[in-house]
């Protein structure tokens, strides 16, 4: 992934904090958190297209093999930081052993805090927390957001930190939120699907809560229906 791309994503939707590049490789990413109705989240991450983004071949050669090896052998970041936040059933498949290269990374988190772990969270420098929000018949999942803000400049959408280069949105990753059992009934940052079973990051939405806040503090959630 671009740095430059990368350092914008961590900056404005904190929510992609835990997306840190790994050397010149690219990929198209789409992350799958499966909410189930007692606090456990599933993920799935899909790696597609995975290349260097290298010029120099030796390099780009180099770069392509070490991911492989390590995904193979579940010392690749993601793998790892899996571990570490102590998810269960985790699991790395390689679909395509072909450049460029594809695969599947799952895990499972008993619950909101070992997630927060996962995504960095939980250190307080991060500007986010999770909370997961429950009454008898629903619940909502809220990220909320604290932006360092420049004194010398209101958060707007002419000078938000995405809005500073043009988008180039198919090297975004998704991000997309699925309830096991229910349906979506509300949400911000985030865009329903007409279906209304399913809710994925939209970093435009990110922009205008951001533009919206006070002091930089804003909340991204979804709250869903549950269905027996």
């Amino acid at each position: 992934m671009n740095l430059n791309i990368q350092n914008r994503l961590l900056r404005t939707a904190a929510l992609l904090l835990l997306l840190s590049a790994q050397a010149c490789i690219s990929s198209d990413e789409t992350r799958t958190f499966y909410l189930q109705e007692d606090g456990k989240i599933e993920m799935v991450l899909t790696h597609d297209n995975v290349r260097s983004s290298s010029e120099k071949a030796n390099e780009k050669k180099t770069e392509e093999e070490k991911w492989l090896r390590e995904f193979r052998t579940g010392k690749l970041d993601e793998i790892k930081r899996l571990k570490t936040a102590k998810a269960t059933e985790v699991s790395h498949t390689l679909l395509r052993k072909n450049l460029p290269y594809a695969g599947v990374i799952h895990g499972t988190f008993k619950s909101i805090d070992q997630l927060a772990v996962y995504l960095n969270f939980s250190d307080p420098k991060s500007g986010v927390t999770l909370e997961l929000k429950k009454s008898e018949n629903t619940r909502t999942l809220i990220f909320h957001v604290k932006e360092k803000q420049d004194k010398d400049k209101k958060s707007t959408p002419e000078n938000s930190s995405l809005s500073k280069t043009p988008r180039e949105k198919n090297l975004y990753p998704i991000w997309k939120f699925v309830p096991e059992k229910g349906t979506i009934t509300a949400s911000s940052g985030c865009k329903i699907s007409k279906s209304r079973d399913s809710c994925t990051l939209d970093l435009e939405l990110i922009d205008q809560l951001e533009a919206q806040s006070k002091d930089g503090e804003y909340s991204i959630m979804m709250t869903w229906q549950l269905t027996p």
